[in-house]
């Protein structure tokens, strides 16, 4: 889909305007489909260990085992 720009006083349909709000965010997304709700996770955790230096918007946040847990002593 192009770019839409939000213009005050322009209606935009949901689709354009969630469009329109993750260009202005500069919000890169990827995904992948899995067959079962398990290689789901999987796969989420796996990419979520690979970038864990990484700034992610996510619920989940697994570290690599190496890394300090936040409050372990």
């Amino acid at each position: 889909m192009a770019a839409v720009r939000a213009t005050p006083g322009r209606a935009l349909r949901t689709r354009q305007s969630g469009h329109a709000a993750l260009d202005r965010a500069r919000i890169e997304l990827c995904w992948t489909t899995t067959a079962t709700g398990q290689e789901a996770r999987t796969a989420e955790s796996r990419i979520l260990l690979a970038l864990h230096d990484q700034d992610l918007w996510n619920r989940s946040t697994p570290r690599p085992s190496a890394a300090p847990r936040r409050g372990a002593h």
